[in-house]
């Protein structure tokens, strides 16, 4: 009977022992899952601020380049008016 006894409690710990070990396998994925879905979500937080900031440049270039080119249709304009002021009479 004690053998019994003894058999069956060493069969109980071999049996915890595997659980212990199953558990601790588990938990070594979980975590590094865990940690890749964590610098995942920073990683597209960053690029959510990046997107942003890139549009507010876009718009900021947008806005330089609106400006440029009506400077330079008042430049046209006015080299076009040249030739109008330097006219020569027939009197030369």
């Amino acid at each position: 009977m004690v053998d019994l006894i003894d058999r069956i409690f060493n069969n109980v710990n071999t049996q915890a022992s595997f659980v212990e070990q199953t558990s601790a396998s588990i938990n070594q994925p979980a975590a590094s899952i865990n940690s890749v879905y964590q610098v995942t979500n920073k990683a597209n937080s960053l690029a959510g601020n990046l997107v942003g900031v890139a549009n507010e440049e876009i718009v900021g270039m947008l806005a330089s380049l609106k400006n440029v080119s009506s400077g330079n249709r008042e430049i046209v304009g006015e080299l076009m008016g040249i030739p109008d002021k330097f006219k020569l009479t027939e009197e030369g």
